[in-house]
């Protein structure tokens, strides 16, 4: 630590690398267990992406707001699995 203009400060990197040994590591198994999550999540959205189709197919008999609700619910259900896809990729998870 030095001191600048009487205030004590850290050089950035200090802080970074302080910072960093605070935080604990991801363990195996949570990383295991969001994986498994996340593979649930994009199985339950292609059932109701399939669902969707389906109901879209059908045509006029289908109640346009469970299409809509079948779509928007299929988002929903990837939205966990393609952000912990992303930050898989950066190296972030």
């Amino acid at each position: 630590m030095s001191h600048y203009g009487g205030v004590a400060y850290s050089p950035p990197e200090r802080v970074e690398s302080r910072l960093s040994d605070q935080i604990a590591p991801l363990s195996r198994w949570s990383l295991v267990w969001r994986l498994a999550v996340a593979g649930v999540l994009a199985l339950l959205g292609v059932v109701d992406l399939i669902r969707f189709f389906v109901l879209l197919s059908s045509g006029s008999s289908a109640n346009p707001a469970l299409i809509v609700g079948s779509l928007a619910l299929a988002v929903v259900f990837f939205l966990y699995p393609v952000s912990v896809a992303v930050k898989l990729r950066r190296g972030t998870l």
